[in-house]
């Protein structure tokens, strides 16, 4: 025959009996493997552009708008890092005289106009009392915008610009180290992008510069 005391211990282990599955379920699960992601960002694997200038100079322009360093700080290397290595990257004054305009004198000035990070959270999902939910996921989307001006001596001048928007949607339960590495293949897909487009348009209306 049971006695009460006896009553009261099996009440007790059924009450944590699920905490007790839930410890060693993760006991046994696999140890996470952590996600390798990048301190930075190059873009050396394609040749730099050669401008027919004296000097390359890079700036932001002030729009003014609020800067959210919470979601910035999710990046590994955020859009505005990622721009201004693009263009140390991808564009070299070499003096010169390009195709017979500039005088190898002038300044290349490359201004990033757009460098934003929008972000769109999602409700976490509502889980029993007293456990733990994933964390939630979200949408990302980095635009960025950069504008190449020539200012050669003697007047002439020459100006040309390009536009990228990339989004991607991150899914709920991602590790911080995986939000990040997602979040740098984002930057680097819109980069990718901003490289070809603003090569395109160098090579199409800055060309008497180009060497």
């Amino acid at each position: 025959m049971l006695t009460e005391g006896m009553h009261e211990m099996r009440r007790a282990w059924r009450a944590a009996a699920p905490a007790l599955m839930l410890v060693a379920l993760a006991a046994c699960a696999a140890p996470v493997e952590p996600v390798e992601t990048p301190d930075a960002m190059r873009f050396t694997e394609k040749p730099p552009i050669g401008l027919s200038v004296a000097r390359v100079e890079i700036e932001t322009m002030d729009t003014g708008e609020r800067v959210d360093h919470e979601v910035l700080a999710k990046f590994a290397v955020p859009p505005e890092e990622a721009m201004r290595q693009w263009a140390r990257d991808r564009l070299q004054a070499g003096g010169g005289t390009g195709s017979g305009i500039g005088t190898g004198s002038g300044v290349g000035r490359f201004t990033i106009l757009t460098a934003s990070v929008e972000e769109e959270k999602q409700q976490p999902a509502k889980g029993a009392v007293g456990w733990v939910t994933p964390a939630p996921g979200g949408r990302y989307t980095i635009t960025v915008e950069g504008r190449l001006e020539i200012l050669a001596e003697g007047g002439q001048r020459g100006m040309t610009a390009a536009k990228v928007a990339r989004a991607k949607t991150l899914e709920p339960g991602l590790t911080p180290d995986e939000r990040t590495r997602a979040l740098y293949d984002l930057t680097l897909a819109t980069m990718t992008a901003f490289d070809e487009q603003m090569e395109r348009a160098i090579r199409r209306h800055l060309n008497p510069w180009v060497f």
